[in-house]
Order: structure tokens, then C-alpha cells, then sequence
């Protein structure tokens, strides 16, 4: 994910968006509202979908979870409700993660937020139960290693938790167009396409389902 002021996906974007991006979590105007309400919906879906691959819920206050591109922390408030032991979130925009130490002040003892590029980050040989990137694939020019980088940082037996835009949908058309105009490379991907990243990784799929617009993969260590 490149940086730039006038780029989707840049820090400097994310840093002006933060608050944009975290109303669409929340109700307001008529015309804004309802487009808000059709992103809900897929965000809501793959939220669930996360919650359901991680188990956290059958192992309460045991699971360690890294998300990566972690935003406002409406997610990360989300998995420490439904039983993660921690989260550690991480996501290049400080504007986004002001918002969210916001959110999860009372949760001091069990997050840990930290600016920066997942694919430059040293977590000094930790590893994690959960690794999620929940809208994060919209922006990666290079899948592959991000997908290889994530799924090393889990546990033998943990899981790696992502959501892909699909390719071949009337959004995805509109989408790109929208943001083409922006100068914003955005990214899109097929059943297929996930399937080779797996095998490339070492990994395999353990559960897949399309949800809206999007796809949703649960990758596990082989």
C-alpha cells in the first residue's frame, strides 16, 4: 500500500477519512445513511463470518488476535467482547487509531494499537491464535506476500481470517471506475486466484463463503 496525499489507501487519505470512515458503522442522513447501511451489510457479514472462523466464543480469554488494518477499533472492541484474550491492532493511519484508542479505552489492559505498514512490522518472533484483515485486500498490490507474512504470524493451529473484494460483479466495475478517478489502484480477486494463494503459502482453505461483494476465507497452516 503505497502513501500519498492524494491516493485512496494512503496514510495521509486515511488521516483526513478517519471519521468518514467510522460513520458508516452508525446511522445518519437519508442518502448517506442508506449508502452506508449497503456497505453495512457486507461488513456486518464478513464481521460475523470472522467471529464464527475464530472460535472465540469456545475459548474465552485464551486467544491472542493480530488485526491487521484495524481502523477505528469498532472490530477490535468486537473480538475483546466476544472473548479474545488481547488484540493487537495495527494500521498506517493515525487518525484512525485516535479514534479507536477512543473506543477501547476500557480495554487498556488487553490492546495494543500500533502505527504503521503490517508488511514492515517486527513483532520479535510473536505469533498469534488469530490473524484477521477484514477490508485490506481492496489495497494490496502484492497479495501473495502480504497473504504468506499473515499466515506466518499465526500459531501451528491458528487461523488467518480475510476478506477479498470479488472480481466480476456490476460494483466492481462501478468501483473501480469511481475510484480510477481518484488515481486509486484498488483490487479484485477470484475464487481461484484464492486458492493458489493458499497452495503457494503452504496453507489451505478451511472455510469459505461469499458474502455479498465480497469472498471470506478462513486460511490454516497445512
Amino acid at each position: 500500500m503505497k502513501t500519498g496525499s492524494k491516493k485512496l489507501g494512503g496514510a495521509e487519505y486515511w488521516n483526513a477519512e478517519a471519521k468518514k470512515f467510522d460513520a458508516i458503522y452508525h446511522e445518519d442522513g437519508r442518502v448517506k445513511g442508506w449508502l452506508n447501511r449497503l456497505l453495512r451489510r457486507d461488513m456486518e457479514g464478513r464481521y460475523f463470518f470472522t467471529l464464527r472462523g475464530a472460535r472465540l466464543d469456545s475459548h474465552p480469554n485464551v486467544f491472542d488476535v493480530l488485526e491487521i488494518g484495524c481502523g477505528t477499533g469498532v472490530h477490535t472492541k468486537g473480538f475483546l467482547e466476544a472473548g479474545a484474550a488481547s488484540v493487537t491492532g495495527v494500521d498506517f493511519s493515525a487518525e484512525m487509531l485516535k479514534i479507536a484508542a477512543g473506543r477501547l479505552k476500557d480495554y487498556d489492559d488487553r490492546v495494543e494499537l500500533a502505527e504503521g505498514d503490517f508488511m514492515t512490522k517486527d513483532f520479535a518472533g510473536r505469533s498469534f491464535d488469530v490473524v484477521t484483515a477484514l477490508g485490506v485486500f481492496d489495497y494490496v498490490a502484492a497479495p501473495l506476500e502480504f497473504v504468506k507474512k499473515a499466515i506466518d504470524s499465526t500459531k501451528e493451529e491458528g487461523r488467518f481470517i480475510a476478506s477479498f473484494p470479488r472480481s466480476g460483479t456490476p460494483r466492481s466495475v462501478i468501483r473501480s471506475v469511481r475510484l480510477s478517478l481518484k488515481r486509486c489502484p484498488v483490487y479484485f480477486y477470484s475464487e481461484e486466484q484464492l486458492k493458489s494463494m493458499a497452495g503457494e503459502c503452504g496453507a489451505r482453505i478451511e472455510k469459505y463463503e461469499v458474502i455479498g461483494q465480497l469472498h471470506c476465507v478462513v486460511f490454516v497452516k497445512r
